[in-house]
Order: structure tokens, then C-alpha cells, then sequence
């Protein structure tokens, strides 16, 4: 794998990057905050583009309508995800350094995406998780029905 790293990326020195050294499990950290980045998740925003929905449709599902009614944009996004999605609110509570980086970046995915690394990937990881166990769950509800 270090001869790979070495060999792709072209590297100065025979050395793998520090994540590489991370501890079991943290790969799948990883993964999803890769997935998280690059848009390959299943927020709204990103499946009903695949779906030919128009962008003011993409609304939040796991919000109730009384919450969307009060924010400028309902579109269920990383934003959304990130700051406003009432369904991740006692992920967003639940660490105290956490929701104070949140208050601090003022509603900014770059500057929220800056911050403590591990921090970040946690959260980012934890929401992900969510929402492949709430996507399995709507597919096998559909082939259900």
C-alpha cells in the first residue's frame, strides 16, 4: 500500500500519510467523509438530480413542514445536513466543542469543513452513516410495495 501511495503521488520519501496509520475502523471514517466531499450521498440534492427533479423540490424528508416553512432554503443539502436538518440536531448537541465550531462558522460548509479534523470526520461520518440507514430503509420499503 506505501509502495502504491509512493508510487501514485510521487513522493519525496518512502512514507504513507498519517491517516494511513490510523487505527481499525477509521478507513471507513474515511471513506464516508470522502463520499460526503465528492457528493456521493443520498441527500436529496444529489438524488433528485440523478432523478430530474427541479432543485426548489429537493426539500428536506426528514424535517416536518413547520421547520422548512422557517429556513430561506429547504433544499435538503450539505448545508442543510450540516447546520439546519432537524433529524442530526442531537448529533450537533451532543459535543459541546462541536456546537460551539458550528456557531462560529456562521452557516459556512467551508470554514465547518476546516476545523478539528477528527472532529469534523466524526461528524461528517456519523450523519453519513444515518443516511444510508435511513436510504436502505426507504429501498426496502419501495421493493416492499
Amino acid at each position: 500500500m506505501r509502495l502504491t501511495y509512493y508510487a501514485w503521488f510521487k513522493a519525496a520519501q518512502l512514507e504513507s500519510p498519517t491517516w494511513f496509520r490510523q487505527a481499525p475502523g477509521m478507513h471507513v471514517q474515511v471513506k464516508q467523509f470522502i463520499r460526503f466531499r465528492v457528493g456521493a450521498h443520498t441527500l436529496r440534492v444529489n438524488t433528485g438530480r440523478r432523478q430530474g427533479m427541479a432543485w426548489q423540490d429537493r426539500k428536506c424528508t426528514r424535517c416536518g413542514d413547520e421547520q422548512l416553512q422557517h429556513l430561506a432554503c429547504a433544499v435538503d443539502d450539505e448545508h442543510h445536513m450540516i447546520f439546519d436538518c432537524t433529524h442530526f440536531q442531537n448529533l450537533r448537541g451532543g459535543n459541546d466543542c462541536l456546537a460551539s465550531w458550528l456557531q462560529q462558522t456562521h452557516g459556512d460548509v467551508r470554514a465547518f469543513m476546516t476545523g478539528n479534523k477528527d472532529m469534523v470526520r466524526h461528524f461528517i461520518y456519523n450523519c453519513m452513516e444515518e443516511l444510508d440507514r435511513i436510504h436502505e430503509i426507504t429501498l426496502a420499503q419501495l421493493a416492499a410495495s
